[in-house]
């Protein structure tokens, strides 16, 4: 017992630690003066049931379609957005189990499977020539939705990975303390979720200090929501797809202008990664952003999204 209690004290100050967790979602001018347009989707995905999307958009021009990381969601772009709507129409979703989207009770949390559902939200809203930005775990997925030889070529024109676990590597505490088995799920129901994320946003080391009890509180909507930690636990398990080395293998044949952009110090997926992943695309750039770590949407959006502009011009 005595062992049981303390493996369940480290679970709650590892998911304290981790950057982000589960955000929720808001109107994506939250960090800005545009009005934006939120809205849910029912999509099909291949081999999946029907399933609720949350969306936001905002602008018009040239799509730019943001896909958020693990635990993230829509509100993580707020800052970004409304940069990005002066000159295109920002797509935003949260993805299946995130934000305010649908979050079945089901193990269909796997990479494949979110990119089945972008794919199926793709075609649904007859998208095309889209820039496809994803960060961390979205860059995961945008980089298997731009090798999917089932999505016709002319939706997606250009690529944008972001701080993206390309390659094997060793994850974060909090990620492997959620594939233990049950002490993640006693942890979550345990802790208050506003808890779990002001201390885990406390701990970031850049840029968090003008978050607002808003802000905190939007970020723990995730975890509070009815499947929420079963969603994260369940996509934090497959982070690493069985095909991993099979899609390494493909980066290659990517044909897709892609822009590599990373934060120069960031400790969750290493600079290396994106040196590496930029030498293996043919037509690919590596962009390095300074004063940021994982997290560029918070710590320097301007930049980010100045270095997304660009590269769609």
């Amino acid at each position: 017992m005595l062992r049981w209690v303390r493996e369940l004290g480290q679970g709650i100050a590892i998911l304290m630690a981790l950057a982000v967790v589960s955000a929720g979602s808001v109107a994506l001018a939250a960090g800005g003066p545009r009005a934006s347009t939120a809205y849910h989707v029912t999509v099909t995905p291949d081999g999946q049931p029907p399933v609720k999307i949350h969306v936001e958009e905002m602008g018009s021009g040239p799509v730019i379609l943001l896909i958020h990381g693990l635990g993230g969601s829509t509100f993580y772009w707020r800052h970004v957005a409304p940069r990005l709507a002066t000159t295109h129409r920002v797509i935003a979703i949260d993805l299946r189990g995130f934000g305010r989207s649908d979050k079945p009770f089901d193990q269909s949390y796997g990479v494949a499977d979110h990119a089945d559902v972008v794919r199926a939200f793709i075609r649904q809203q007859n998208l095309s020539r889209i820039t496809l930005v994803g960060h961390s775990y979205g860059g995961m997925i945008a980089l298997r939705l731009v090798l999917d030889r089932r999505l016709e070529p002319w939706r997606i024109s250009r690529l944008v990975a972001m701080s993206t676990p390309a390659y094997p590597q060793n994850y974060s505490p909090g990620v492997r303390f959620l594939n233990r088995p049950l002490l993640p799920y006693v942890t979550l129901l345990a802790v208050p979720s506003e808890l779990i994320a002001a201390v885990a946003l406390w701990g970031e080391r850049v840029g968090f200090d003008q978050l607002s009890e808003r802000d905190i509180s939007i970020y723990a909507e995730g975890l509070s929501a009815p499947g929420g930690p079963h969603a994260l636990i369940s996509t934090a398990r497959q982070i690493v797809p069985p095909d991993l080395d099979r899609i390494i293998a493909r980066y290659p044949t990517i044909a897709k202008p892609t822009l590599v952009l990373w934060c120069r110090d960031d400790q969750v997926v290493p600079l290396a990664t994106g040196e590496r992943l930029a030498r293996t695309i043919p037509r690919a750039r590596l962009a390095v952003m300074e004063g940021c770590d994982h997290m560029p949407a918070e710590q320097a959006p301007a930049e980010q999204a100045a270095q997304v502009r660009d590269f769609t011009h």
